[in-house]
């Protein structure tokens, strides 16, 4: 659906994961003892909005975000970060798509979207068996909100 602006951000894949893990090592550092693990994880997102790019539509993220869940529990510690390192990734990829067609910024604020959506939310379509702890997910949503 946009092969110039999934092209882009393949060739600068790399790149964006290192700036983000880099800010939130900056504005986060006790976010996590292990920022090669936050390297990955923002690797792998890119990879599905990457996807979702060339697909046009948001099944990759749809998957990816099955990744965040252990037997419905989100393995996040605060979701409140997780958004704003999501929010500070778009503006990088603005800054790389700058010449791409038009709508494929679009595209991956929905992916996004999509993604924060199913955090805050849980992926029914993944946990609809897994039992509900009522404390965890009022915690989550607490944590999407503050």
């Amino acid at each position: 659906m946009f092969p110039f602006a999934s092209k882009k951000l393949e060739e600068n894949k790399d790149i964006l994961a290192q700036q983000t893990t880099e800010w939130v090592q900056l504005n986060f550092p006790m976010r996590t003892s292990d920022f090669s693990k936050c390297n990955r994880d923002v690797s792998y997102i890119l990879e599905s909005v990457i996807l979702c790019l060339k697909e046009g539509d948001t099944a990759a993220i749809d998957q990816l975000s099955r990744m965040f869940f252990k037997k419905g529990t989100l393995q996040l510690r605060s979701l409140h970060v997780e958004f704003q390192a999501y929010d500070f990734l778009l503006q990088q990829i603005k800054l790389v798509l700058g010449e791409c067609e038009p709508e494929s910024f679009n595209s991956c604020i929905t992916a996004f979207e999509t993604l924060k959506f199913h955090l805050i939310n849980g992926n029914i379509e993944d946990n609809d068996n897994a039992p509900r702890n009522t404390k965890d997910y009022e915690t989550r949503v607490k944590h999407a909100l503050y």
